[in-house]
Formats: structure tokens, sequence, C-alpha cells
């Protein structure tokens, strides 16, 4: 029997952002979001290396300076079509930019696409999961070692905000960007395409062949575990990009988007390295959803090391959970005789 496969595999439904504590909190509660440009994640690069930043942001060709051919060939293309081109050298390789495009509000997005999850053997309603490459959340952190992000205030570390209905966040985003006098024709939702721009050697050439402003969607293959989507503003009007250069609110997206904080990035930190422990205390716990955090405490339970957690509301969760809490308590506190001291100080 042939192996089941998925009707459309690059579709989704849900989409995440990886952001600092103190960014993720206003974008659940108000919908409060920053635009980026290319030219800014080449400059984050220069700064800390590529992962959240990348220098080939933006190229429309690539050629070795020494191959004339092609050199001739693909500048008197671009520069034909664009009035704006802007080399940028790096060895023997030229890569071909537009100058206008590297300037263009860009929003980046975490698509969990259907081809990541496995295909069902049979229809109806299934619970499916898939693995998210940790090299992803170190391409986030700049690859700073786990020492360094758990020595970052609360608010400096690492967030996850996992969009559930995306097709909503859309809407409101879109409609949010209207009401701002940006034109629909402007607004250019795309999927990145990873290619090997190393693929014909240090001597080949690429002509990738997008016609701008899409080349903002082409990255070099080493950056395939990011799985990006984006959002490109495509105007030249320079009140737009001033606006977009500053945050701007879509309304609450509570009912939307579920924000585990730093809880699931912790819990990948505590897997891939050789730290013993973990500590969450209910301050953490308490802004998480009572399904996500059942699934949360199961995560906890099969980990293979020493968690300790504190937590509210043991009876609300379902019979599964309290009973894994129940077994796993080392300290109850409760009124009628369980107080710490004895008596209750509240």
């Amino acid at each position: 029997m042939d192996k089941p496969q998925w009707e459309n595999p690059d579709d989704f439904s849900m989409a995440f952002r990886c952001m600092k504590q103190k960014d993720a909190r206003p974008f659940f509660e108000k919908g409060r979001i920053k635009f980026g440009t290319p030219r800014s994640w080449v400059e984050w690069e220069k700064k800390h290396g590529n992962g959240r930043g990348d220098q080939f942001e933006g190229t429309l060709a690539t050629f070795n300076i020494f191959d004339v051919e092609h050199a001739v060939q693909t500048i008197k293309k671009y520069y034909a079509a664009y009035n704006d081109i802007e080399p940028m050298l790096k060895g023997n390789r030229c890569y071909l930019k537009r100058r206008s495009d590297m300037d263009l509000p860009c929003l980046c997005l975490y698509y969990l696409k259907n081809s990541m999850f496995p295909c069902p053997n049979t229809p109806g309603v299934h619970t499916l999961q898939c693995d998210i490459p940790a090299s992803y959340f170190r391409d986030f952190a700049d690859n700073a070692a786990p020492e360094y992000i758990n020595s970052l205030s609360a608010d400096d570390k690492p967030a996850v905000v996992i969009i559930k209905d995306y097709p909503a966040f859309k809407q409101r985003l879109i409609e949010k960007m209207l009401s701002l006098g940006i034109r629909r024709e402007e607004i250019i939702e795309i999927g990145v395409s990873y290619i090997d721009f190393e693929q014909y050697g240090e001597s080949g050439w690429w002509d990738f062949g997008q016609r701008s402003p899409k080349e903002l969607a082409v990255k070099h293959i080493r950056f395939a575990n990011q799985s990006e989507g984006r959002f490109i503003i495509n105007t030249q009007r320079s009140e737009v990009r001033k606006m977009l250069s500053d945050s701007i609110e879509i309304g609450s997206l509570e009912d939307i988007i579920a924000y585990k904080g730093l809880v699931v990035y912790d819990l990948a930190v505590l897997n891939l390295t050789k730290l013993p422990i973990l500590v969450h205390d209910s301050v953490v716990l308490k802004q998480i959803s009572d399904d996500a955090i059942e699934k949360i405490i199961e995560l906890y339970s099969t980990c293979g090391k020493q968690v300790i957690i504190a937590l509210d509301k043991q009876d609300s969760y379902s019979e599964k959970t309290s009973a894994l809490l129940s077994d796993a308590a080392v300290l109850k506190l409760a009124k009628g005789g369980q107080e710490l001291f004895g008596r209750s100080w509240g």
C-alpha cells in the first residue's frame, strides 16, 4: 500500500514567532507588531552572525567576478530593469540587490506546513505532532550558549507565540494595514524558497529569476530550518515606510494565539543540553491556558530530567494531569491545616 500523502503539503493553518518575553506580552495582549527590513537583517548578521541575520537577503542574482560572460549578461539584465541596483561583493562573488527593496517593511513567521506532520492512514480527526529543528531556536538566540540565555532577565529571555488561527490573524493584520492607508495590492504574502547558492561551486552563477520584490522570498538553503513566510509591504511611499518603522497594534490576539512564553523554549534547552534541572514558578505557568498546561505537564513528566514547578488550581485539570501532579508532588499547600507554617498569612 502506498504511503499516504497530503493533497496540499505546503498548506498550513498555524504559524508561530519567536521573540523576547517583553515583546511577546504586548503581541499577545494588543497585537503589537514590529516590521523589519532586509537591510536590517543584513546589518544584524554583521553584528551577531547569521541566524536572525542574513547577508544574502534580497539577492536577485550572483556570479563570480572573473566569470566575465555571465557577469556582463546578468549586469545588463538587471541594470536595464531597475535603476537602483546595489551590488554586494564578498570574496570573488558579486550579489546583485535592489536598493529600494532592501528597505521594504517585512513581517516574518514560521509556517507549520502540512508536510511537517505525518499524514494519517485513515480519514477523520487525528492528533498530530511534528518536531521543530533545534537549530531554528538557536538561530533566534544568535547561537548563544544556554548559560548565557539563563543569565538574562525574564524580559529578555526568548518566548514562543503560536498563532493557532492563522486565517484570523491574517485577516486582522490586513484589515489594520488597509485602515492605515496601505493599498491591498501593496500587501504581499509569500512563502520563502530555499536555494543552495553554492550548488554550482565558487565559479558558478545563479539568476533567481524573481521579479521585484519577490527576490525577498529567496534565501540560502542554510536557513531552510526556518520554514519562513513573509508579509512584504511593496510600496515606495515614504510616509508608509516611515509609519511602519514604528510598531502597529492590530488588537488583542488572546483568542487566536497560544502564549507559552519561555516554557517551551526552556524545555527545548533542557532536552538539548546537559542542564540537569528546570524550575518554573506559578507566575510563568498561570498565563497559559488549561489545555496547553496539560500538554506541558506531560512533557515535564517524560523529559527524563528533574523539573520543579509551583502550580495552582490542580483540581481544574483533567484526571490524567491531576494524577501526574499528585504522584510527583513533594509539597502541597492549602487551607485547613496544610499551610506552610501552620497558619494562613493572607
